[in-house]
């Protein structure tokens, strides 16, 4: 892997570590607001008896509360999470276009299903993260086209190469 691959993975494992702790340093508010907790902490309601204090909630409620009313760093952290796993995908599928095309238009799907997923999402945050979704999923879809056009290229295949 070369110097400009690390670079790159670096600065994306950064990003990436620095807006999970913002992330989960704006969601641990959800311990003060208890107006919030039926509606955000729906994954220790599901695993734990009914919430009776702030140190009852799950770590993960915390992202899905910061999600809806910070969005700012959960997109930071789902954007650089794309593109380090991008990278990754990059230097594990270096000539195998094939591969890398399957592999990004699989991605470009569940982040199309997550953005309709969040569609139906009432806050300021999801509608965001929909948004974001939606975008991101759009440039990983063009990229996976890339990918099938260079394969389709380098194979010859002759009713669709030029």
């Amino acid at each position: 892997m070369s110097i400009k691959y690390m670079t790159q993975l670096f600065a994306a494992c950064f990003i990436f570590l620095l807006s999970t702790a913002a992330t989960w340093y704006e969601g641990s508010n959800l311990t003060d607001d208890s107006f919030e907790w039926r509606d955000s902490a729906k994954y220790t309601s599901i695993a734990t008896t009914p919430i009776t204090s702030g140190y009852d909630i799950s770590q993960v409620d915390y992202f899905i509360y910061a999600a809806k009313l910070y969005p700012f760093f959960p997109i930071l952290m789902l954007v650089s999470g794309l593109y380090l796993l991008i990278l990754l995908l990059v230097a594990a599928f270096k000539n195998r276009y094939s591969y890398m095309s399957f592999c990004l238009f699989m991605l470009a799907t569940l982040l199309f299903l997550l953005g309709y997923k969040l569609s139906a999402s009432p806050s300021i945050g999801g509608l965001a993260l929909m948004k974001t979704c939606l975008t991101t999923g759009s440039f990983v879809l063009i990229f996976s086209f890339y990918y099938g056009l260079k394969f389709i290229r380098n194979h010859k295949i002759p009713f669709l190469s030029s």
